[in-house]
C-alpha cells in the first residue's frame, strides 16, 4: 500500500506539472519573444544602421552610406540584455500568477470544478489506454476510478495554485488533502488490483511504445493482447534493469514512440552508442513476441528514435561533426 500511495503522489505531481508547466511555458515564450526584440533592437546602436541612400545619379553606381559612430555612446548591450532577461522573468511571474488565480476561481465554482473533473477525466483516459483491461475493472469501475484520480489531480492543483498566489503556504499540505481519495482509490481497487494498477503505470512508457507500434500495423499484421502484454513487460524489465543500477545517472530521451536512456555523462559519441546499444537490447527482447514484419516495424520504429537522438546532441552540444560516424 505504501508503494501505491507513493506510486499516485508521483502520478499526480507529473499531471500537475503538465497542466501548469504548458500554461507557464506559453507566457514565458511569449515574454521571451518580447524580451528579444527589445534586445535585438538595443544590440546595436543605432549610429551603426545603415541609412537608405538617395538615388544615385544616372550613370554612377548607387553609394551605401552609415553615419559616422558617436564616440561618446556608452554601451548598453549588457544592460540591455539583463533589462529584457529580468522583464521576461517578471512576464512569466505574472502570467503563472494570473493562470493561478483564474484555476483557483474555478475550482472553488461548483460548475466550475465539474468542468475541471470532466476535462481530466478526459485526459485520463487518452493517458491510461486499455486500463480497465489490464487492471480488470468493470465499466463502473473505470469511470469511478478515473474520476478519483482527477479530483486527486484537481486537489493537487489547488494546493500548488495556492502556493503561488500565497508563497508563504506550505507547499507538502496537499498531500493530507489527497489522502481521502486515496483512501477511496484503495477501496475501490482491492490488494489485488491495486498491486496491478500499480504495475500498469510503472510501464506507461513502455505502452506508449507498443500502442504506437500497432497503430502502425496493418490490419493484417495485428498484434495480439497476449503478445502486446509479454512485450510490455519485457521493454520495461530492460529499462528497470539499466535504471536501477547502483549509482546510476542516466536520461531518457523519446518522441512520442518510446524512450531511450543515456548515460548524463559523457561525450555525445559515448552517449549516442550507450543509447544505440540499449535499443539492441529493445530490439532482441522484442523478438520473441513479434512475427517478421512486426518485428521490422519495430526496428524501423527504434531508427528513428536513434535519428531523433542523435539530432538531439548535435544540436545540443552545436557540433555537426558530433556523433556524425555513428550508425
Amino acid at each position: 500500500m505504501r508503494n501505491l500511495v507513493i506510486a499516485l503522489i508521483f502520478l499526480c505531481l507529473v499531471l500537475t506539472g503538465t497542466t501548469i508547466y504548458f500554461a507557464r511555458e506559453l507566457a514565458h515564450e511569449r515574454a521571451l519573444t518580447t524580451a528579444q526584440a527589445t534586445h535585438a533592437a538595443h544590440s546595436e546602436p543605432a549610429s551603426q544602421w545603415p541609412r537608405a541612400a538617395a538615388p544615385a545619379p544616372a550613370g554612377k553606381p548607387p553609394r551605401h552610406e552609415r553615419t559616422p559612430p558617436d564616440v561618446n555612446a556608452k554601451p548598453v548591450k549588457a544592460e540591455a540584455a539583463s533589462s529584457a532577461a529580468t522583464t521576461a522573468n517578471e512576464e512569466a511571474e505574472a502570467a503563472q500568477l494570473r493562470f493561478a488565480t483564474a484555476f483557483l476561481a474555478q475550482a472553488a465554482d461548483l460548475k466550475g470544478r465539474e468542468d475541471l473533473v470532466a476535462e481530466r477525466r478526459m485526459h485520463m483516459r487518452h493517458s491510461f489506454p486499455a486500463l480497465e483491461r489490464v487492471v480488470g475493472l468493470s465499466a463502473t469501475e473505470h469511470a469511478r476510478l478515473l474520476t478519483l484520480l482527477s479530483e486527486q489531480q484537481i486537489e493537487a492543483e489547488t494546493a500548488h495554485s495556492r502556493c503561488v498566489v500565497d508563497p508563504a503556504c506550505n507547499s507538502r499540505q496537499w498531500h493530507a488533502s489527497t489522502q481521502t481519495r486515496q483512501q477511496d482509490i484503495a477501496a475501490l481497487l482491492g490488494p489485488d488490483r491495486a498491486q496491478k494498477f500499480d504495475q500498469y503505470k510503472n510501464t506507461l512508457g513502455e505502452r506508449e511504445t507498443v500502442t504506437q507500434m500497432r497503430a502502425r500495423l496493418p490490419d493484417s499484421q495485428r498484434l495480439s493482447e497476449v503478445n502486446a502484454e509479454g512485450l510490455v513487460a519485457a521493454l520495461a524489465e530492460e529499462r528497470t534493469a539499466l535504471t536501477s543500477q547502483p549509482n546510476s545517472d542516466y536520461f531518457g530521451f523519446g518522441v512520442g514512440s518510446g524512450m531511450l536512456f543515456a548515460p548524463s555523462q559523457g561525450t555525445p559519441d559515448s552517449q549516442y552508442e550507450a543509447a544505440r546499444q540499449y535499443s539492441q537490447r529493445l530490439r532482441d527482447r522484442a523478438g520473441p513476441y513479434l512475427n517478421s514484419e512486426q518485428l521490422r516495424l519495430f526496428n524501423e520504429m527504434q531508427d528513428e528514435q536513434l535519428l531523433a537522438f542523435r539530432n538531439m546532441l548535435r544540436n545540443k552540444h552545436g557540433q555537426y561533426s558530433a556523433v556524425t560516424n555513428s550508425n
